[in-house]
């Protein structure tokens, strides 16, 4: 169990780099109550500017991006992002009810929501890299496929650790989680043309 103070996660931090390495008892660092998942949700929200930045500069690169005002841009980026993270949480509780592990819940959404840090770290380099120039999104766009990659390879961990399910189940719920986002920006791309 966690040590907590004051409805802070003390180990959480530890947990997030343990799981980042694929460490499987970084799970048993963060509690399993909804108090800690929601505070958990502060750091994808957190780091949801630097997604917003990146689709920014994939403008060139996108035809249907081209042109549209910075504003609307950002209002199709949350409104995309809402919906499919309430899709993707959808999926998670419909799977856990279904599979009677709603019990480890909470705790999958803390852990998934504190494992975002590392894979966001590496990516403010990238951005910053290319906002000062020194790489184009050609140059940057094989990089951000990795981080994706190892984004969607965590997810996985995590589902198989901390909802306790078998590894191919998880890697099948990642990949859903995959087509929820990618579907995501399709309609983005739709709705801005």
């Amino acid at each position: 169990m966690s040590n907590t103070r004051q409805g802070l996660t003390i180990n959480a931090p530890l947990g997030a780099m343990e799981c980042a390495l694929f460490m499987k008892q970084g799970i048993s660092r963060f509690n399993n109550d909804f108090g800690s998942m929601l505070k958990s949700f502060l750091i994808p929200l957190a780091f949801l500017p630097l997604s917003f930045i990146g689709l920014y500069f994939s403008q060139g690169q996108r035809p249907e991006l081209a042109g549209i005002s910075y504003e609307y841009l950002a209002v199709l980026f949350l409104g995309k992002t809402f919906f499919t993270t309430l899709i993707g949480l959808a999926m998670i509780y419909g799977f856990a009810k279904y599979y009677d592990r709603l019990q480890y819940f909470y705790l999958t959404l803390s852990a998934g929501n504190w494992a975002t840090i590392l894979p966001a770290l590496f990516f403010i380099p990238v951005l910053y890299s290319l906002s000062m120039g020194w790489h184009s999104w050609e140059e940057i766009y094989p990089i951000t496929i990795v981080f994706s990659i190892y984004g969607y390879a965590l997810t996985g961990f995590i589902l198989t650790y901390a909802l306790k399910i078998p590894w191919e189940m998880a890697g099948f719920l990642a990949i859903c989680g995959m087509a929820i986002n990618e579907t995501g920006f399709d309609v983005l791309y739709w709705l801005a043309s």
